[in-house]
């Protein structure tokens, strides 16, 4: 395995956690004594992640004085801002030059305001595991959930192989559902339209399914993840 690279997605603009985010992005509200992306750079250099690409958007001017150039994570931290809002999806093609020209690569995808213990050390060894002589194209990381109806669910076989994606429904098919921690290949985000507003959830993983001649696997957690809700957040204060 060859050096393994990073982008966490950071450009939200936090509405629903007004007014602690009017000046600061969320990504930068104290959790735990530090801002919250350093757990995320935290657990990446724990994962033997070497460089990280930040997507930014809004306050983006902010990230920098806060979180500098990685070296004190242990790795190196670039940033790429987006002049507009495009989207998850769109947000990883914008970063696209920051990364390695390795098509064969690593690329761990984080939604910036996830928290959770999930092992991604685990599911990265599992992501470069072949399957059938063939290389996982996309992993992602899914949860299993008490209720699955707010959320759009990812059915999967015995395999681990991903069926379909479905949106938010009152008789989901399944209780597993995307926890934020994808890895693809670096190759795979080139396929993404570049440009335009994308949701990785929407657009994205549905044009790429299982009926492409691809691999799919995902890395299963039993109610494994903590969503950043805002009713959790309210007790942080911003960084200065």
């Amino acid at each position: 395995m060859g050096q393994v690279e990073a982008v966490i997605i950071s450009g939200g603009f936090g509405t629903r956690m007004l007014p602690l985010t009017e000046r600061h992005p969320k990504h930068l509200l104290t959790v735990g004594g530090v801002p919250f992306l350093e757990h995320q750079l935290t657990k990446l250099a724990a994962a033997g992640v070497a460089h990280v690409v930040l997507a930014t958007s809004y306050h983006a001017e902010a990230f920098v004085p806060v979180l500098g150039d990685g070296s004190r994570f242990g790795l190196s931290l670039v940033y790429v801002r987006e002049s507009e809002p495009l989207g998850t999806g769109g947000a990883i093609r914008n970063v696209a030059d920051a990364l390695s020209n390795n098509d064969d690569g690593a690329v761990i995808i984080l939604n910036g305001d996830v928290l959770s213990g999930h092992d991604v050390t685990a599911q990265l060894a599992d992501f470069e595991r072949p399957r059938n002589g063939r290389q996982v194209g996309v992993s992602l990381h899914l949860v299993e959930v008490g209720d699955a109806r707010p959320f759009g669910c990812v059915p999967t076989d015995t395999d681990g192989r991903v069926l379909e994606f479905t949106e938010k429904s009152d008789n989901p098919v399944t209780n597993q559902v995307n926890a934020g921690c994808y890895i693809f290949r670096r190759r795979v985000i080139d396929t993404i339209q570049a440009g335009r507003v994308v949701s990785v959830e929407r657009e994205t993983f549905p044009g790429w399914s299982p009926t492409t001649n691809s691999w799919w696997a995902t890395w299963r957690t039993p109610t494994g993840a903590t969503l950043a809700l805002p009713r959790r957040w309210s007790r942080h204060r911003p960084t200065s």
